[in-house]
């Protein structure tokens, strides 16, 4: 036989007094009830008081067990390498070599016409053959990316056709490299059959057939019949929400990005991966809420803000602004931009970041946060300045995690999406380098 809840044990020795243990065992569910009310009738005070006193032990437990995860660091995101690793890595090394000869040959012929230097025969001719290898590598990579947007155009036209728009926009070969990368992971391609139709199209490659603005005219033809993008989340019903949210924050987001020197779309990046996440765990409340608002989900519980920063890492945020022995630290001019106003630090910090009617502290964090990364890794002499899906990496799983090395890996939480699985890092590489909002926040 089972008491209340709130029926503490001398309660029910209330209601048995007087019988005997027969008649205890006789007492029937409904006569239970009916001893139960009448008791409670006559010691109203008493039920209430209890059922007062658990409820505040057990809201406290869960705010104990709450602090007691953050403080134990159980709440901290480990994260797991993302499938397509490999590829971001194999593509920002081959950016690599291509910009050491590439940009360092046209470096080097600058300086010494600038200098006046005057060439020996052979130094001229080590120039010249520099040069001539600089310009076949940068033919072979303007090649090699116009046949994988020809293949890419036959699933994803208005894909290639932002790829192309940005090509034209920036002439800058590595950025539609990356941006080829990211769409080539949001789908499932068979890796030999791909390498054969490229090494087909490259071997036959004529110029006048396949160029830029031939290429740009058949995406843009294909995509007045096929308008839906490769990346999953861009082809969603919350993305235009999104969308439109992100840009009535846009002002606080650049103020953030020009206050920390940190790029406004890298901060973006870590933006789109917290509100999708927030998007697949809440759909419900998006539907209700965030949607008719047209405004970015903030969390209140463990992750605060549209950011989605824990207290304990704001925290940390703040006293590396501070420590110049910090590997993180960025400098005096940076050391009082989060200085508190009140003696309330926690209840100060916990508003600065829900605040719903201003995100600025909330990006003005996320930028400190992320520059703060690559202020350590450029000091350890493993820059990851233009390496946006580590930094987001980072960004997810946090301090404890950033050990700077010569091959870092892309991944973080798992974030499923419309039966895909992506980490918090490639979704990250997917936005940047996507094409999306570039009105906004341009790609560098």
């Amino acid at each position: 036989m089972r008491s209340s809840a709130c029926l503490p044990a001398h309660f029910v020795k209330l209601i048995f007094a007087g019988t005997t243990q027969v008649e205890q065992t006789l007492i029937t569910k409904d006569n239970w009830r009916r001893i139960f009310k009448n008791q409670l009738q006559q010691h109203p005070w008493l039920f209430a008081f209890n059922c007062t006193a658990y409820s505040l032990a057990g809201v406290g437990a869960v705010f104990l067990g709450v602090l007691l995860a953050v403080k134990m660091r159980w709440t901290n995101v480990e994260g797991e390498i993302d499938q397509f690793d490999p590829e971001f890595n194999a593509t920002q090394i081959m950016l690599n070599n291509y910009q050491t000869q590439v940009l360092g040959a046209t470096t080097e012929s600058a300086r010494l016409e600038t200098n006046g230097t005057i060439l020996s025969d052979e130094q001229e001719l080590q120039q010249i053959y520099a040069q001539a290898a600089a310009q076949k590598e940068k033919i072979a990579l303007q090649q090699q990316n116009l046949c994988a947007l020809k293949i890419l155009n036959k699933f994803y036209p208005v894909n290639v056709k932002n790829i192309l728009q940005q090509y034209q926009q920036t002439a800058n070969t590595g950025l539609v490299t990356k941006m080829i990368t990211a769409l080539k992971s949001s789908l499932t391609i068979n890796q030999d059959n791909w390498q054969a139709e490229l090494d087909t199209c490259l071997d036959n490659f004529n110029a006048q057939m396949l160029n830029e603005e031939i290429l740009l005219d058949q995406a843009q033809t294909a995509a007045q019949n096929q308008a839906q993008s490769a990346f999953i989340w861009q082809d969603q019903e919350q993305w235009p929400v999104l969308q439109e949210a992100i840009a009535k924050d846009a002002e606080k987001i650049q103020q953030a990005a020009a206050i920390t020197g940190v790029d406004a779309r890298l901060i973006t990046s870590c933006l789109i991966g917290e509100q999708v996440r927030l998007f697949n765990s809440q759909r419900e409340l998006f539907k209700q809420f965030f949607s008719p608002m047209k405004i970015l989900a903030n969390s209140n519980t463990i992750s605060l803000g549209t950011m989605g920063i824990k207290p304990s890492t704001a925290s940390e945020i703040e006293a590396h602004l501070k420590d110049k022995n910090s590997p993180y630290y960025l400098g005096e001019e940076y050391e009082h931009l989060l200085d508190f106003k009140t003696s309330d630090v926690g209840n100060e910090r916990y508003a600065r970041l829900t605040d719903k009617n201003n995100q600025f502290y909330s990006y003005l964090y996320a930028g400190l946060y992320l520059k703060q990364f690559i202020t350590q890794w450029r000091a350890a002499g493993f820059p990851i300045d233009d390496r946006p899906e580590i930094l987001v990496t980072l960004y997810n799983v946090g301090f404890p995690q950033s050990e700077p090395n010569a091959t870092p890996k892309v991944g973080g939480s798992k974030i499923n999406l419309f039966n895909q699985t992506y980490s918090f890092g490639r979704l990250g590489y997917e936005f940047y380098y996507s094409g999306a909002l570039t009105n906004l926040f341009p790609l560098n």
